[in-house]
């Protein structure tokens, strides 16, 4: 089976992707900056780093950063991915 990667910027269905597999959002500050990147946690971080926040918190720092989601849907063997990646949206 292939993989396919797919790219969104679709609130409800990074949501719907993320929570299929237990993922939630948090934020994490950028070195000692003011800036904070959001993200989708899957595994709770032993040091307890980033910060849990709402969806909508998330979302709102997502479209101020101009990001889309590149992210896996199915691992090479069937089974659900939680593979994903912040990138930059087209700007076209």
């Amino acid at each position: 089976m292939s993989v396919e990667m797919n790219i969104t910027t679709d609130h409800r269905q990074i949501r719907l992707w993320a929570e299929r597999s237990g993922g939630r959002p948090v934020r994490e500050p950028v070195g000692g900056t003011t800036v904070v990147v959001p993200r989708i946690e899957f595994k709770p971080d032993p040091r307890g780093r980033p910060q849990e926040c709402s969806w909508e918190d998330s979302f709102e720092s997502f479209d101020r950063a101009g990001l889309a989601l590149l992210y896996q849907e199915r691992e090479p063997d069937g089974s659900p991915s939680t593979f994903s990646k912040l990138v930059q949206r087209d700007p076209a």
